[in-house]
């Protein structure tokens, strides 16, 4: 993958590709970097910050952990949402290999419209936690914090509908144009299904695990795509 990377940017460094090819290879870059940078947030939420904040229902030591580690949270907060900027660049890329596919005009227009919602649904709930931590920092009562505390599975339940129509439309798409394998496209159907499912949550809390599955394997498949788009474009 490195030197898949690596021949991408020679090329586009030195001109030996067209302006257009050069902007969606830097699409589909961007893609990977989306993909790397989210694994690495969520590195970060495993070691630093899940085991001292405890289970969901642990209100208390959600509180006790914004109070004395708020900072530690908000830079995580931080690093879940500064990916976003490559998957919007990515999105890009991805509307130029539909817009070439059987009724690509209007599955790339569902496909982006959909991906820029699910872009900024879940970057804002880390703001709003960020007031949650303010709240409990400033001595706020307990309630007020475990609610705002709430509102990220909230969002990223929200999120999954608009992700869902990504999936679906991207992976049609897909399967129309050839441009990829036919099980990633599959892959991508059945995880429009996971995440429909996982959306279940905003009524249903017993559901999170399929929310949270499914929101890891819609960032392996960008990566994945991303990677498998980049290599179908250095090999045109």
């Amino acid at each position: 993958m490195n030197e898949t990377i690596s021949n991408a940017l020679f090329n586009s460094v030195n001109g030996q590709i067209s302006p257009a090819m050069n902007l969606e290879r830097m699409a589909f870059i961007s893609g990977i970097l989306f993909g790397l940078m989210q694994f690495g947030a969520l590195l970060y939420f495993i070691i630093l910050v899940f085991p001292q904040m405890g289970p969901p229902d642990a209100a208390a030591q959600h509180v006790a952990y914004y109070t004395e580690h708020g900072m530690t949270l908000k830079l995580g907060n931080y690093l879940m949402t500064l990916p976003m900027p490559f998957f919007l660049l990515f999105l890009g890329g991805l509307s130029d290999v539909l817009g070439r596919s059987e009724g690509g005009g209007t599955l790339a227009t569902a496909a982006v419209a959909s991906g820029i919602i699910v872009a900024f649904l879940w970057p804002l709930s880390a703001v709003l936690n960020h007031i949650g931590i303010d709240i409990a920092q400033a001595g706020g009562d307990t309630a007020s914090v475990v609610a705002l505390d709430a509102i990220g599975v909230y969002m990223l339940a929200l999120s999954t509908l608009p992700r869902a129509i990504l999936l679906a439309a991207a992976s049609v798409g897909l399967l129309y144009s050839r441009s990829v394998p036919g099980l990633m496209c599959w892959m991508g159907l059945a995880l429009a299904v996971i995440s429909l499912v996982g959306s279940a949550t905003l009524v249903a809390r017993q559901l999170f695990p399929m929310l949270a599955l499914g929101t890891i394997l819609f960032e392996v498949w960008v990566l994945l795509l991303s990677i498998v788009l980049l290599q179908n474009s250095i090999n045109q």
